[in-house]
């Protein structure tokens, strides 16, 4: 999204960048996805994610409903902005509530007994990165695509590129470099890597 504001007599442009944005099955309502690490600029976070909201409903003619998702040990938010005659929301959505050391400890039980991963498993695990627990969030990543690889289906796919997104937003420098690793040896991986070779 592009924002255009009047300064005197000069035109200032400024870029700015949502997150995710998701077309659900109603036909004018998208979900709009911020992740925070911090709350220490709630306010200004919020007056950006309306302006986010605001360019991208205007743009695209259509409703938007924000979910930030806080990470971070984060567990409380206001999640709102007086903007005079109206209030502004988010969705707040505390990840730090949830055990990723826990879910990912459960569903290597669950495969090792042979039992298959649910829909609800995989989106648990896409979700990993973002929740509390001592492992750190590189290792995290990491565990979570070795449990998907292994399933070799659609939904596991998306769970590594959704881990893989996570990685690019969050590490950097070495740690980035063995999550990169670790794809390689995967299916999508493997795919992104031919696509590669193919283009040139």
């Amino acid at each position: 999204e592009i924002g255009v504001r009047l300064v005197g007599s000069e035109m200032c442009i400024r870029d700015r960048y949502m997150d995710f944005t998701f077309k659900t099955t109603e036909e004018d309502l998208y979900i709009h996805i911020e992740f925070q690490t911090t709350n220490k600029s709630e306010k200004k976070d919020l007056k950006r994610f309306h302006s986010y909201e605001a360019l991208f409903s205007h743009n695209m003619d259509a409703k938007v409903i924000t979910y930030v998702i806080y990470t971070g040990g984060i567990e409380e938010t206001k999640g709102e902005l007086d903007c005079g005659v109206y209030t502004y929301r988010v969705v707040p959505v505390y990840m730090g509530k949830k055990n990723a050391d826990e879910v990912i400890q459960r569903l290597k039980e669950k495969k090792a007994t042979g039992e298959a991963l649910t829909e609800d498993d995989f989106a648990q695990l896409s979700m990993t990165p973002l929740m509390g627990g001592q492992m750190s969030r590189k290792d995290k990543i990491k565990e979570g695509i070795f449990i998907a690889k292994e399933e070799h289906n659609d939904m596991a796919d998306k769970v590594m590129a959704m881990l893989y997104t996570l990685a690019d937003k969050f590490l950097d420098g070495i740690e980035l470099d063995e999550i990169k690793e670790a794809m390689v040896m995967t299916r999508l991986g493997q795919m992104i890597l031919d696509d590669g070779i193919r283009i040139g």
